[in-house]
């Protein structure tokens, strides 16, 4: 059974060989001539609006193909024939499940759940994956194996169906895919959880290394992304950080200035005082102890 009955094409090239998102469907007049084809291959497909089931389940707009055709073997944009290639690679983290839906399964050392901090302070012992060498490949498997689901649903423009086909699995615990991994443009999501959410489940975040450095102490080490946007955190303005931070020099070095990382664990919050402005800042902190909790690209 597949997963993509709702999951649509992101991007559709028209008759005079725009290439269109999704965002396109919603407008009036729409600004495509038809016929349309998907983006990755010649396949015929229609431009499907919004719209919300009798049950209350809602589909975000998407191109469709037309019934009985099908993609191009090599086509971005055939969401089965990718998450299949995902599932069946070597040493995957990834399970399908009998639902047809799929499930990245995290390793034991982040089944663990540290204590949960009081909003607002900031541990001085800090939670981190503790690696033991034999556990590195079982670890290093399941953050490769989430930087391939980000990345294709990051191809498929974040369709919330896209979404719906992944969840997570720490323990006992399953979490759904947008609760567990957070790209800058949801630091402040996950924020405003940290100040309330008791259950500590990992979470994945992502950012591009834009600085780096070493703490006051000179004990540790750290990496940073700055979106440099004012959010609504807590009912004030704020701007908010993303750090990964270290024990170990060398942990942080496989991530070259410039580069985009992905890091799996636990993440803390830290009110950081004020900014230049005046209003305060706010930094997301995840220690890593091990290079195989951290990948760049």
């Amino acid at each position: 059974m597949a997963v993509s009955g709702e999951v649509g094409i992101p991007f559709a090239v028209d008759a005079a060989g725009h290439r269109f998102g999704r965002s396109a469907i919603d407008r009036s007049p729409q600004p495509f001539r038809k016929p349309l084809s998907c983006a990755g291959c010649k396949l015929l497909v229609t431009a499907v609006a919004g719209y919300t089931t009798g049950s209350g389940r809602h589909t975000s707009s998407h191109y469709r193909r037309h019934p009985g055709v099908h993609h191009d073997a090599s086509c971005p944009y055939d969401f089965d024939r990718q998450v299949q290639v995902l599932v069946g690679a070597d040493s995957t983290a990834l399970e399908r499940e009998r639902s047809g839906h799929y499930r990245l399964v995290l390793p034991d050392e982040l089944q663990a759940q540290p204590p949960h901090d009081p909003p607002g302070t900031y541990r001085r012992r800090r939670a981190s994956i503790v690696v033991r060498r034999a556990d590195a490949p079982r670890l290093s498997a399941a953050i490769n194996s989430a930087v391939k689901v980000a990345r294709l649903l990051e191809r498929f423009d974040h369709m919330p169906q896209a979404l719906e086909a992944f969840t997570v699995r720490s323990g006992r615990s399953a979490i759904a895919w947008r609760d567990f991994c957070y790209l800058p443009d949801r630091y402040d999501e996950l924020a405003s959880r940290l100040s309330t959410d008791r259950t500590r489940l990992p979470v994945a975040v992502s950012g591009i290394a834009q600085a780096r450095g070493v703490a006051s102490a000179g004990t540790s080490y750290w990496l940073m992304h700055d979106p440099s946007q004012r959010v609504q955190l807590d009912g004030s303005a704020a701007y908010l950080r993303l750090r990964i931070r270290s024990r170990s020099e060398a942990v942080l070095e496989r991530v070259t200035d410039g580069q985009r990382f992905f890091a799996l664990g636990w993440c803390g919050r830290l009110d950081a005082g004020k900014s230049r402005g005046g209003h305060r800042r706010c930094d997301l902190n995840m220690w890593i102890n091990s290079a195989a909790g951290i990948c760049s690209w």
